[in-house]
């Protein structure tokens, strides 16, 4: 079954409503949003997606183009119009697993290790500049850190604009999505028109350009798809020109996703950390916040940047009793914040969901600006303590009484707890972390190398020192290595170390290393230019029409200890450590193609 199919049998959407329920505000309107004329017959019962309104397969499906459509007299390549967006417009009553799926199995998306969901501001998004350079840099940052989904609403305007932009840099790499799970309804009638298409591909041109000129901030291009989203899934909540169609769908696959495991980048399974991030905003703000929360998912509110965000914040106080925070001035700042007089409808509301983030105060952490000089904490931080925080949090109400686990199923949920904390901390390059987690224990012992095949864990630290060694992280390196035994820093680097050679490699190749300095390649290695039958062998990491033979492991040992005991980040190291991988180099000053076993290094 190709994608279209498996699409259109799970996928269904609402293309009218036949039963008109007159809205009390608008007698001339259904609650759908269309004129009460356009509909079969009226009743007075409640409005609902299922009772209302028909359905059918979905036939809106495809990948997106933002790029006007080539002319015949100036055709262009397809690969050369842009980045084509895949798409699927489906109804509101989806079930979360089946849009989950959809992104995992048929879009082939990598399940992520971290989730962020932003919500914010969708009209007026004015924030002071040293906020939004926090912000931008934050999430750009977040966004380059292993693997990451970003999903905002999806529309052309305010936080979801932003973030599109902030991390647009990244979103041709396979680290990071961005997906919009945006509502249908808001869309225009011409944009309707042109997504209506089976599988193709569609050119929806430029969203900030409205009546032939560039209007971005128009309400007419803020009803429009941000053209710096990777995914949309377009929800159909069978309404018309209504926001907010999409919350409780977002929110549901947001919670699917936490219920989902992730390998990460050295495959170890674990639960994906997820965190909601606020940003301004209004009432559908404060409603997917709190949608998020009851779905599991911790919230982190900018402080400073205003309306919904600093309601949640001051409420978050008040319910943890914090002196000097009270509901009066709660209901101040409801007042000074969104202008509604005490006692109205629109105060009521504000009023009513301020209080349910309040009950869910336990979710909510704050990241406070202080614009007289003090400078907080970057962006990028204060999203991975606060995913940490959280973790912490959730392992200490998670008693052994609550949890009935055999000691032994413990102990590896403990291990690949702390192995997904040394993860993050080595992408996110926060050595404070790694330090805290390896201050009572060492990397790996001589009982775990003992175990064969090497449990997920084992080989994931295994590969984390590697990594920190192409990727020169010095302070991680040292850390790592200062963690260990000398009998398993050798038998650790004596694994595979062709792979490491492939590794500096494919960098190489990719213009990730800026020195040569770092770990030279294998064919850089002085001891290989002493002539061999294996001289035309392509070096490890590079293409080629046949596979190439592969290197006798002990001439690949002796290349890569040759190179690591002259690589610079070798020379930072102190004591044992150092004189391990110096030794190991001196032994094998050999032809490479000499068969004799690495000796060990003599006993300090």
């Amino acid at each position: 079954m190709d994608v279209n199919q498996w699409i259109e049998r799970h996928f269904m959407v609402h293309p009218t409503c036949v039963a008109c329920t007159i809205n009390p505000e608008k007698p001339s309107e259904c609650l759908c949003g269309r004129p009460a004329e356009t509909h079969g017959h009226t009743t007075t019962r409640e409005w609902t997606v299922l009772k209302s309104c028909t359905r059918q397969q979905t036939s809106s499906y495809g990948k997106i183009v933002f790029a006007d459509p080539p002319s015949m007299k100036n055709m262009q390549a397809e690969d050369d119009v842009g980045y084509a967006a895949p798409y699927v417009c489906v109804s509101s009553r989806t079930k979360a697993r089946d849009i989950v799926q959809l992104m995992t199995e048929q879009w082939g998306l990598n399940t992520p290790r971290m989730l962020l969901s932003v919500t914010g501001g969708a009209r007026s998004f004015d924030l002071p500049p040293l906020l939004h350079a926090m912000l931008s840099e934050g999430l750009e940052r977040a966004a380059s850190c292993g693997s990451v989904w970003i999903i905002t609403s999806g529309m052309n305007s305010g936080v979801m604009r932003s973030v599109g932009e902030w991390s647009r840099g990244k979103k041709d790499a396979e680290s990071c999505s961005i997906i919009g799970i945006a509502p249908y309804a808001p869309l225009p009638d011409t944009d309707k028109s042109t997504l209506h298409v089976r599988g193709e591909r569609v050119y929806y041109g430029d969203p900030s350009r409205v009546n032939g000129r560039h209007d971005p901030d128009s309400l007419a291009a803020s009803c429009r798809l941000d053209r710096n989203h990777t995914h949309f899934v377009l929800i159909d909540d069978g309404r018309t020109g209504k926001f907010g169609g999409e919350i409780e769908t977002r929110a549901a696959v947001e919670g699917e996703l936490l219920r989902c495991t992730s390998t990460g980048q050295f495959g170890t399974p674990s639960a994906i950390a997820g965190l909601t991030i606020a940003i301004q905003g209004g009432i559908g703000t404060m409603q997917t916040c709190i949608k998020g929360m009851e779905q599991g998912m911790p919230l982190l509110v900018v402080q400073g940047s205003g309306l919904a965000a600093d309601i949640i914040a001051y409420v978050s106080q008040v319910y943890r009793h914090m002196p000097g925070y009270t509901m009066q001035g709660l209901e101040q700042l409801i007042v000074d914040l969104f202008g509604n007089a005490y006692n109205t409808k629109p105060f009521k509301v504000v009023l009513d969901l301020a209080c349910q983030c309040g009950e869910l105060a336990d979710l909510i952490y704050i990241y406070g600006v202080d614009y007289l000089g003090k400078k907080p904490k970057p962006f990028d931080q204060a999203i991975l303590d606060t995913l940490l925080a959280h973790d912490a949090a959730r392992a200490l109400a998670r008693q052994a009484w609550l949890m009935p686990q055999s000691p032994a199923d413990r102990a590896v949920a403990m291990e690949n707890e702390r192995v997904r904390k040394l993860e993050f901390a080595l992408l996110w390059d926060r050595i404070d972390i790694a330090r805290k987690e390896l201050s009572l224990c060492r990397l790996l012992t001589p009982r775990e190398l003992q175990r064969r095949p090497y449990p997920p864990d084992v080989e994931a630290k295994i590969e984390m020192l590697k990594y920190a060694l192409i990727k020169d992280s010095r302070e991680f390196v040292e850390l790592f290595v200062d963690v260990m035994d000398e009998s398993v820093l050798r038998q650790v680097l004596m694994l595979r170390p062709d792979k490491l050679a492939r590794m500096h490699d494919e960098s190489m190749m990719c213009g990730e290393m800026q020195s040569v300095s770092c770990i030279p390649s294998l064919n850089d290695s002085p001891a290989t230019s002493q002539p061999t039958s294996r001289s035309n062998t392509p070096p490890p990491g590079t293409c080629s029409d046949e596979p190439p033979t592969p290197l006798p492991v002990h001439a690949v040992r002796g290349a890569t200890f040759a190179a690591l005991a002259a690589a610079t980040t070798i020379d930072l190291l102190a004591g044992p450590a150092r004189d391990v991988l110096r030794h190991l180099s001196a032994v094998q000053q050999t032809s490479l193609m000499d068969p004799v076993p690495v000796p060990a290094p003599a006993p300090a």
